[in-house]
């Protein structure tokens, strides 16, 4: 999520899973394409998991056959806390705003999340440390 050309085909790539979900019949197909995962709970991550969000919310809204409570984010890092640059009492009002709108903060709580969506905004620095956990839980969902 660097570049305008990045979010862009993101955003695309976002409404079409939408599209793919609402023409299938497959419940399992249908709720891996409904979840969504963002890498990094910094301020990219977060901002990103933000904005998408409420695109997907208000994009349901043309999706008869979705219901909007099918779609899930979740906004995962290896920090014990979302934003820590911030400081705990906003990092923690931040998640609580991000909570109240559906998005779901997960620090390593070893869960598998079926997804056909990740979002990677973490920095270089914990890049491969989450990039091979991130691969090992991807390769067990299958």
């Amino acid at each position: 999520m660097k570049t305008l050309a990045e979010a862009t085909y993101v955003r695309d790539h976002v409404i079409a899973q939408l599209d793919l979900a609402s023409a299938t019949l497959d419940q399992r197909e249908r709720e891996s394409r409904l979840q969504f995962v963002v890498v990094g709970g910094g301020y990219a991550g977060t901002e990103t998991a933000a904005c998408l969000q409420r695109l997907t919310s208000a994009a349901a809204l043309r999706y008869p056959r979705l219901d909007a409570r099918q779609i899930k984010w979740h906004l995962i890092d290896i920090a014990p806390k979302l934003m820590p640059e911030l400081g705990d009492a906003l990092g923690t009002a931040a998640l609580e705003v991000l909570r109240g709108r559906g998005i779901e903060g997960k620090f390593t709580d070893g869960r598998v999340l079926p997804c056909r969506t990740l979002i990677w905004t973490a920095s270089a620095r914990q890049g491969r440390v989450v990039a091979n956990n991130v691969i090992a839980a991807l390769r067990r969902s299958r």
